[in-house]
């Protein structure tokens, strides 16, 4: 599926990913090839994501994901790489 991290700054991060984890306000998921649509509201917390068989995260204080047709749009706040 493809993975687009867009933040307050501009910067944009796209890739192509296995899976993603993503910090729900209602809880933690997981996001997989084939999942259905939904948007959701993300609080502060971790992106974990695996692309092309290494595991990589980033740091998000607040923000939101909409998943539709194996596109994953994520659109954040205060983003720091780990």
């Amino acid at each position: 599926m493809e993975l687009h991290i867009l933040y307050s700054d501009r910067k944009k991060l796209s890739c192509s990913a296995a899976k993603v984890f993503f910090p729900g306000a209602a809880g933690a998921f997981e996001v997989l090839d084939g999942h259905g649509a939904m948007i959701t509201p993300l609080v502060a917390g971790t992106i974990r994501f695996e692309s092309d068989g290494q595991e990589h995260s980033v740091n998000i204080s607040r923000g939101f994901v909409k998943i539709e047709n194996n596109v994953v749009k994520a659109t954040v706040e205060a983003l720091a790489d780990k």
